[in-house]
């Protein structure tokens, strides 16, 4: 059996499916969008998480033994969310979202000053991407900026944005946003935090088996 879930902005959206790709069942729940002016679009992490839970409270009660005949997960998600987590990984603020537009002299301001971003990144700038973002929370979240963590993202004494090179599948060496704090990102890497890794390998109160020998 496996688990299929989409983080999506609207809600979180799970399905169970078997060995064959028959989806079993589904279960969805949906998520509320915080809009306090125009073009602020945030959403609470931890809104994520708690809706996931219910969706899988939901599979376990309609496919009881093939929920926990589970053997593995697939995740999809949200596309350039800046999420800022703290050095003990709790969340400092909601998520901006990618269809947030608040930063969108950021945007213009990096696309005109750093035309590596074109060449390099394949991309214009847009609001919706990470680095306008980082540089307006620098310009008016400067105390909750200062208190990001770099610690999950790797090389935390890189106080930049690096941006892949979509050429060479590399990072590129010419082209970072530097907005002086720790915001290192390497796009090449996912690096699982502990307490993730831990609760990913717990049953995590579900009562999914756990592969032996695997």
């Amino acid at each position: 059996m496996f688990i299929g879930i989409d983080l999506g902005t609207s809600s979180i959206k799970t399905i169970l499916v078997n060995e064959n790709q028959k989806i079993l069942g589904h279960a969805t729940k949906s998520l509320d969008i915080i809009n306090t002016q125009n073009g602020y679009y945030e959403q609470e992490p931890d809104s994520w998480f708690k809706a996931t839970i219910h969706c899988f409270e939901n599979l376990k009660k309609q496919f009881p033994k093939e929920f926990v005949s589970t053997e593995a997960i697939g995740i999809s998600g949200q596309m350039h969310g800046a999420t800022l987590i703290d050095k003990n990984n709790s969340i400092l603020r909601p998520c901006i979202l990618w269809n947030d537009t608040r930063s969108f002299e950021e945007a213009k301001y990096l696309d005109e000053t750093e035309p590596l971003f074109r060449s390099i990144g394949g991309n214009v700038v847009m609001p919706g991407f990470t680095a306008p973002k980082a540089l307006w929370l620098k310009k008016n979240e400067l105390k909750t900026l200062r208190k990001f963590s770099s610690r999950l993202q790797g090389h935390p004494d890189k106080k930049k944005l690096n941006i892949l090179d979509f050429g060479t599948g590399a990072l590129g060496q010419g082209l970072s946003v530097s907005i002086g704090y720790s915001l290192s990102s390497k796009l090449s890497l996912i690096h699982i935090s502990e307490p993730t890794r831990r609760y990913a390998s717990s049953d995590a109160g579900f009562g999914v088996k756990k592969k032996r020998g695997g």
